[in-house]
C-alpha cells in the first residue's frame, strides 16, 4: 500500500491542490466539460484531500451539510493511486464530518462504475440510470 496522508480543505485557500486532482480524474481522464466541473459552488463544500509522501495531491472528495442531510460529491482519485485505500479512507473521513456536523443521512451521485465501491461503504442505490455530464450515474444514500 502507497503511503498517503488526509487533510481537511477548504476552498478558495486549498483550491489548486483540489483542482490538481479533478481537473486530471474529471476533465482530462473522463472529458468533462470543463464548465460542467467548475460550476461555482465549491465554497459551499468542505474538501479533504489525500496527499502522498511528497505531499503532492492524489485524491479528494468534498461534503456539503444542510439540516440533518449530508450530500458527498466529486470524489476522485488519480489512477496510480486506485485500489490503494485512498478513496475509502476520503469516503471515511467525508463521513466523519458529516456526522460531526450533525448529518444522520448521506446522500450522493455515483458513477455506475463506483457503485460496488459505495457499497462496500453501506450506501444503497436507488431509482433509474441517468446521465450526468454524459456519464451514468445512479442516486445513492446511506
Amino acid at each position: 500500500m502507497k503511503h498517503f496522508d488526509l487533510q481537511n480543505a477548504q476552498w478558495p485557500q486549498d483550491a489548486d491542490l483540489v483542482r490538481a486532482v479533478r481537473q486530471q480524474v474529471f476533465v482530462i481522464e473522463q472529458g468533462i466539460d470543463p464548465a460542467l466541473e467548475w460550476t461555482g459552488d465549491d465554497d459551499d463544500f468542505l474538501c479533504v484531500l489525500a496527499l502522498d509522501a511528497d505531499q503532492k495531491p492524489i485524491g479528494t472528495g468534498r461534503i456539503k451539510v444542510e439540516s440533518a442531510t449530508a450530500t458527498i460529491g466529486r470524489m476522485a482519485v488519480l489512477k496510480p493511486f486506485r485500489g490503494a485505500g485512498v478513496g475509502a479512507a476520503i469516503l471515511n473521513r467525508l463521513i466523519e464530518i458529516g456526522k460531526a456536523e450533525g448529518a444522520n443521512k448521506f446522500e450522493l451521485s455515483a458513477q455506475v462504475s463506483a457503485i460496488a465501491f459505495y457499497q462496500k461503504h453501506g450506501f444503497s442505490a436507488s431509482g433509474p440510470v441517468y446521465l450526468d455530464a454524459d456519464i451514468e450515474h445512479r442516486k445513492m444514500s446511506r
